[in-house]
């Protein structure tokens, strides 16, 4: 009886614990989003360079939108910095590349991935708190336009093939 109650509370606990490894979405206002919605906005493949503490990297993803609509990614945010900015990759004139801020968010039309990538757009993360090591996982939650959606993002030196 023991051995039954024992592996009950511990089937019970790997249950619970599995579910915090999902992803989930509510809408800014903090409702829960339609299941439909969440199947036609996928979030795949998040990465994040590793960074020492108080230093500067970047979060990589690719946002899948099959929904009736276009949407717009408005902001980011992660439990690992106060501060993270939508930025895209431009080419100067002289030939130099830099960044510039998406003030107004990134454009993610519909039935289309949109890639977040080295060299492309991508998510600015400052003044990391603590250090990023290759292997750890960071908490995501990523701000549309009438939903909010949570991920995990892998920290790593290149991109998942």
């Amino acid at each position: 009886m023991r051995v039954f109650a024992f592996s009950a509370v511990l089937l019970f606990g790997i249950a619970a614990l599995g579910g915090c490894e999902s992803e989930s979405s509510t809408s800014d206002d903090g409702r829960n989003v339609e299941r439909a919605a969440l199947d036609t906005l996928r979030i795949t493949n998040a990465w994040v360079r590793p960074a020492p503490e108080g230093g500067v990297t970047a979060l990589y993803l690719e946002l899948h939108n099959r929904r009736a609509t276009a949407d717009t990614l408005m902001r980011v945010e992660t439990p690992v910095s106060s501060r993270t900015e939508l930025h895209t990759t431009v080419l100067h004139s002289d030939g130099t590349t830099g960044m510039r801020p998406l003030n107004n968010g990134l454009a993610v039309p519909t039935d289309t991935t949109t890639t977040l990538r080295p060299g492309g757009p991508h998510v600015m993360v400052y003044d990391v708190q603590p250090a990023l090591v290759i292997g750890d996982s960071v908490r995501v939650t990523l701000h549309f336009g009438d939903l909010m959606h949570t991920v995990t993002a892998h920290v790593r030196p290149t991109p998942p093939q």
